[in-house]
């Protein structure tokens, strides 16, 4: 493609909303040369600008292929990231946008297969608790963007924890196929081992996209500047990697976890989780 090397290729964090993803970003944006922005999304509206059913067709009937439609793209992605890298003073960028879970293929044909993707996973309670309360105090609209984007057939949406069990689930499942089609690009951080080992685990997700764990780096995360932009809201409370912020989940009763199990139980062995319920 000649935009990028080995290590300036485009970073992707992907997770399910409340997952972690925020924290994975902020110490990302804490490295000397890598800029992770608060969400653009707007790789959203590019996926359904390249797949619509006009797009395409139109425009390979007006003598432009579709090689040549994915190069103009991508190259308008670069300069928008490459000019909100530059303002930051770094020289390569990552991007994390919980809603690009659902578009991963997209993006890897996008760029030619020449990114990597960071997947963050987190346990389907906590996660979905976390969800809960968000959407309880107005910080989060549920299911903006998921894999089941028809999820009322199920008759969930009433019951806000179920409704963030299904959504949690189905991002994980879509993510597990996509890291199994390709596995040399993406590098699995669970939550519950990032706030127990963070060390271990950021130099590992560093060496994966070509860098080093900065000395200092984790220590200057809560006190670096990490702009605007969609995000968690609630991680500008926070002061420090906090290893005590699992496990809610299992104050939960027992009824609670039989009615939630079946939805989510999959995906937790998929991911090493024990099965609940």
């Amino acid at each position: 493609m000649g935009t990028t090397t080995a290590d300036t290729f485009p970073v992707f964090v992907l997770g399910a909303p409340r997952s972690g993803t925020t924290l994975v970003r902020w110490i990302l944006d804490t490295h000397s040369r890598i800029h992770c922005p608060g969400e653009t999304r707007f790789l959203l509206a590019l996926r359904d600008f390249y797949e619509s059913p006009h797009t395409v067709p139109n425009l390979t009937a007006l003598g432009m292929t579709e090689a040549r439609l994915i190069e103009h793209l991508r190259a308008l992605v670069l300069a928008i990231m490459g000019e909100l890298t530059a303002k930051a003073g770094k020289s390569r960028w990552a991007e994390k946008t919980p809603y690009y879970s659902v578009l991963p293929n997209f993006i890897r044909t996008l760029f030619g297969g020449e990114c990597k993707f960071i997947i963050v996973i987190r346990h389907a309670l906590d996660t979905a608790l976390s969800m809960v309360n968000a959407l309880e105090e107005k910080l989060w609209i549920p299911g903006l963007r998921m894999v089941h984007e028809t999820d009322q057939q199920f008759g969930l949406t009433d019951i806000p924890l179920l409704r963030a069990a299904r959504i949690w689930s189905s991002y994980c499942e879509h993510l597990d196929a996509f890291r199994s089609l390709y596995p040399e690009c993406c590098f699995v951080v669970r939550y519950e081992d990032l706030v127990a080992h963070p060390k271990r685990v950021a130099s590992g997700m560093f060496e994966f996209i070509g860098e080093k764990l900065e000395p200092g780096l984790l220590e200057a995360v809560f006190r670096s500047d990490h702009g605007g932009g969609f995000g968690d809201p609630k991680i500008r409370r926070t002061r420090s990697i906090e290893s005590d912020r699992t496990g809610d989940w299992k104050s939960l009763s027992s009824g609670t976890l039989k009615v939630v199990s079946p939805i989510v139980n999959a995906q937790l062995a998929v991911w090493g989780y024990p099965k609940i319920g």
